[in-house]
């Protein structure tokens, strides 16, 4: 007689023969284990596939949960995927221990037995972090740069300090423990790398080129704007490929920058501006980085000559228009070291000189043209009048050359482009009043005709 088995498990009665349970058990899709959770999401009972689509379930909602990451004060708040955070469902299921048909029927006698807790698994994508990266720069410990100054003779460092960037190799296990904990955490940080190292500021050991202009100490507000903007540049240090742009560095002229009104061009005639003589300062280093050999991106001429260098040596600037633009292509830092005394600007770019190294700026044939005459109406003079407002200046065009040579021999000449100066109209007044004519003087009465005195002639006559 063969004895009938009953199995009553994994939701699976089978009776009959024992010829009959392979069979069964070959069909048996593997659940996982009685009281089986991943997190919070309870898997017992369902297959791989079943506790993938709950767990995929989840975390529709759980991803809309906010996660703050802490910074002192300051709080950078995102969505998990902000973060790069997102599910790993099948890493998740992977780790649960599933049954099959006959571990199944063994837990269904069994009921000892303790259910294995698991944890969520996540994986991390790759997202723009540039947000969070200037969150950091923006509300961590400051950047100090290095610089350089020329003082008596030597060369002064101050070497850079500084400050702290994101630490992007520790964000992802900070993201996650802030999701599996309360949503909150703090911003990993790290000491930002030198841009300047301390080794290589030390390689600024020599005067490299310098050029210097003569500027009226009597105009003290002219004079006072080329003190403040020279100040500002002063010490400036350019790591390799490093670029140098004049506004952003001297800043917007204002007056509550410091900056004071002085003469100016504009429009090809004399003015006052805030911040006049400023171009004196962004000429006299443009020439000081044409005899460094430095890299000039931008640069453009003033509308009319200026008298402190050879015309098309100039290079002007105006606030969110006009720049001057200098480039670090050497493979050594360089610094930019102003000094004002006595009526005369200098600057000296400092580096490490290029032995037998030769500098020469050519200028080209200059073409001039007399200035155009514009003829304005003024009722406040008399008719046929006529006043000077602005004397004018002669236009201007010519080219100019930068030749480098090594040991006497040419070997690159570099063009600095035409220089272009429109020049300035002379203006003058015509006066359009008409002039009242006078009227007659009346003939004085007998009381009024004066009696000379005796002796002393007639004083109507002579």
């Amino acid at each position: 007689m063969i004895k009938k088995v009953v199995l009553v498990g994994a939701g699976v009665v089978v009776g009959g023969s024992a010829i009959g349970l392979p069979i069964a058990a070959s069909q048996y899709e593997p659940k996982a284990a009685p009281g089986a959770k991943i997190g919070v999401v309870p898997i017992a009972g369902l297959t791989k596939e079943q506790a993938e689509f709950k767990l995929r379930t989840w975390w529709e909602t759980e991803k809309t949960r906010e996660i703050a990451l802490s910074l002192g004060s300051k709080e950078f708040k995102g969505k998990p995927s902000k973060f790069g955070l997102t599910l790993d469902d099948k890493a998740s299921v992977a780790q649960v221990e599933f049954r099959d048909f006959w571990e199944a029927a063994r837990d269904t006698l069994d009921k000892s037995q303790t259910p294995t807790p698991y944890g969520v698994k996540f994986q991390n994508i790759k997202v723009d972090t540039s947000e969070l990266r200037q969150f950091v720069a923006s509300n961590s410990k400051p950047r100090t740069p290095a610089r350089a100054f020329f003082s008596k003779g030597n060369i002064r460092y101050e070497p850079e300090i500084s400050g702290q960037a994101l630490d992007t190799d520790r964000l992802p296990t900070v993201v996650e423990e802030a999701f599996r904990g309360d949503g909150t955490g703090s911003v990993p940080v790290k000491v930002a790398p030198k841009k300047v190292s301390d080794d290589d500021l030390k390689q600024i050991r020599e005067i490299v080129a310098e050029y210097t202009t003569k500027f009226s100490e009597g105009n003290r507000p002219r004079s006072s704007n080329i003190r403040l903007a020279s100040h500002k540049i002063d010490g400036v240090v350019l790591a390799p490929g490093e670029s140098f742009s004049y506004n952003d560095v001297v800043g917007r002229r204002t007056l509550a920058a410091g900056f004071k009104e002085a003469g100016v061009f504009i429009d090809g005639r004399h003015d006052t501006g805030v911040g006049g003589g400023i171009c004196q300062v962004s000429t006299t280093l443009y020439n000081a980085a044409l005899f460094a050999d430095l890299q000039i991106p931008e640069r453009q001429n003033h509308s009319m000559p200026v008298p402190y260098v050879p015309v098309g040596r100039d290079a002007t600037v105006d606030y969110g228009n006009i720049d001057l633009k200098l480039r670090n292509d050497f493979d050594f830092p360089i610094a930019l070291s102003a000094s004002v005394s006595s009526g005369t600007l200098t600057f000296r770019v400092l580096g490490k000189k290029t032995p037998g190294k030769e500098i020469q700026i050519l200028g080209g044939s200059v073409r001039s043209w007399s200035p155009k005459e514009e003829i304005v109406r003024d009722p406040g003079l008399p008719s046929g009048t006529r006043r000077v407002i602005e004397s004018g200046v002669s236009g201007r065009s010519t080219a100019t050359w930068r030749v480098v040579k090594i040991d006497g021999k040419e070997v690159r000449r570099d063009s600095l482009g035409q220089s272009y100066y429109r020049g300035g109209r002379r203006i003058v007044a015509v006066g359009t009043a008409k002039v009242a004519p006078k009227a007659p003087t009346p003939a004085p009465t007998p009381e009024e005709v004066p009696i000379a005195p005796t002796g002393e002639g007639d004083l109507m006559g002579d």
